[in-house]
């Protein structure tokens, strides 16, 4: 009887080697689909953080700018911003610290124009204890009140950049470093940022020792749209004294001009926050006709506003401070 032909050796050495070789790729394929996976869900995180931080930004300086409508004629007025949450109970703590650090309010309580108005700040990562951190510069604090217009320094700085407002944090997962839940600083954010007033978006060591997503207000990004603010106050006082004079007043700096009259409007006819802010210091004046006049603002070169009587309207000139 044949026998069947037996399986030549370097064949079977084939199909070992074949067969080696699918594990080691699927084994392979599988590190990279989990890399690429956890790729995935790590740029997902950031892209929600850095959402949050830019939808956050955006309210501070909506509430900034209508602060003085908020708080009232003698409250600290347009520019000013809420202070930190100190305990982690989702609202301000007041008075703010010396360049106050705590967690962004998830909410504030307006007292106008209907008492008890709340509105909303940022509610980001309340369910994993990541809720966004908050720095304040100590003119732009609400409480207590300093004067804050165009012609503000401030402390702070971001990446060695000056002029800076406050500065808007996402934590990243706590760190071997870092215990959570905590009122600490130190367990949310890294480096600088958990020290003091020079804040860093990076301090070059990688994401397993320093994970905070950064972003700053500027002085700037607060006080380009409030000199749309007081701008529009000035505008009423000034056409209420047109009405009253057939003119605009007269330009202290213009020979035979009246020095009284724009110091009388500025002292008497704006509300109480403006004399508080220095805004009579950081505001120039000058009549250009009896129905012309602009309105500059020490330290934002940038922007200007036009008025015109006859035309009943103010322009705005220029794209920020």
């Amino acid at each position: 009887m044949k026998q069947a032909p037996i399986p030549h050796r370097n064949a079977q050495r084939g199909v070992i080697v074949l067969l080696m070789f699918l594990v080691i790729f699927l084994a392979g394929a599988s590190a990279f689909i989990t890399f690429f996976s956890n790729n995935l869900v790590s740029q997902k995180y950031n892209d929600e953080a850095i959402v949050a931080l830019r939808d956050a930004k955006e309210a501070l300086i909506a509430y900034a700018v209508t602060h003085g409508d908020y708080f009232g004629a003698t409250g600290p007025g347009p520019g000013h911003l809420p202070c930190p949450d100190t305990n982690g109970n989702g609202v301000e703590n007041t008075p703010c610290g010396n360049n106050a650090l705590g967690r962004l309010p998830e909410t504030i309580t307006l007292p106008l124009p209907v008492a008890g108005t709340v509105m909303a700040l940022s509610d980001y990562g309340t369910g994993t204890d990541e809720r966004l951190w908050y720095a304040l510069a100590n003119p732009a604090r609400r409480l207590p009140v300093g004067a804050f217009n165009t012609d503000t320094s401030t402390t702070p700085t971001l990446n060695g950049q000056s002029e800076i407002a406050a500065v808007l944090f996402a934590p990243g997962t706590a760190l071997d470093s870092q215990t959570r839940p905590s009122n600490d600083e130190e367990d949310y954010l890294e480096a600088d940022n958990a020290l003091g007033t020079d804040f860093i978006s990076s301090d070059g060591t990688g994401p397993d020792s320093f994970n905070d997503r950064v972003l700053g207000i500027t002085v700037s990004e607060i006080m380009t749209p409030v000199t749309a603010r007081v701008a529009e106050v000035l505008r009423v006082a000034l056409d209420n004294f047109h009405d009253a004079n057939g003119r605009y007043p007269l330009d202290p700096t213009l020979p035979l001009g009246d020095p009284t009259e724009i110091t009388d409007l500025f002292t008497n006819n704006t509300p109480a926050w403006f004399l508080t802010n220095d805004w009579e210091v950081a505001t120039q004046y000058s009549q250009l006709t009896d129905d012309t006049a602009t309105i500059t603002f020490t330290g934002c070169a940038g922007v200007s506003y036009s008025l015109d009587k006859v035309a009943d309207t103010m322009t705005r000139i220029g794209g920020r401070c």
